[in-house]
């Protein structure tokens, strides 16, 4: 005989539990969103290591000296900055309205969905979804490489020898970390 009379109460509890969570909230900043509002401040990227990581083993591959791959590396640093195409004091104010202006004095609105935050550009730049984790004070985002390029892209900052490198280096699954510090 099947135990109806113990799934009841356990059914009902569930339901109950359920019903008691999803009520109506009137806030429009959830409890992640809490966690980003604030003034954020560029602290590092792993782009320019992870570019590097496969351009020099290529170039040894054509056969390049070391000589040629020294000056290529010093060219590439002197283009993207040891930042990896970030000002160095680079920062994002996120605002509870879900606003956001930075330091180059470009603004948007920003969106957080799981573990995506999309920040869209006033401008010309399309919208950028970052997978992110935050804590007190850091805030790692990571871009994927197709929205690496397409960033690239929108900011003219990409030429076709780089694209060409990129696409073939990185596959779509490959994301680069950008460390924001939290400032007060």
């Amino acid at each position: 005989m099947p135990r109806t009379n113990q799934t009841w109460p356990l059914l009902l509890a569930l339901a109950f539990l359920l019903t008691a969570s999803c009520g109506d909230d009137d806030s429009a900043t959830g409890p992640r969103d809490e966690e980003l509002i604030g003034r954020w401040q560029f602290a590092s990227t792993d782009l320019v290591d992870r570019i590097l990581e496969k351009l020099i083993p290529f170039l040894q591959g054509l056969g390049a000296t070391e000589e040629d791959i020294d000056a290529t590396r010093e060219e590439f640093l002197a283009d993207t900055g040891a930042e990896g195409f970030f000002s160095p004091g680079y920062s994002v104010d996120l605002k509870a309205d879900h606003t956001w202006d930075d330091s180059a004095g470009d603004t948007g609105t920003w969106r957080t969905s799981g573990d995506l935050l999309t920040m869209e550009s006033d401008g010309e730049v399309p919208p950028m979804p970052f997978h992110y984790t935050a804590s007190a004070d850091r805030l790692t985002l990571a871009l994927s490489s197709p929205d690496l390029l397409e960033l690239m892209r929108s900011e003219g900052s990409l030429d076709e020898e780089t694209e060409t490198f990129l696409s073939l280096f990185f596959t779509p699954e490959d994301e680069f970390t950008i460390v924001m510090s939290r400032v007060e």
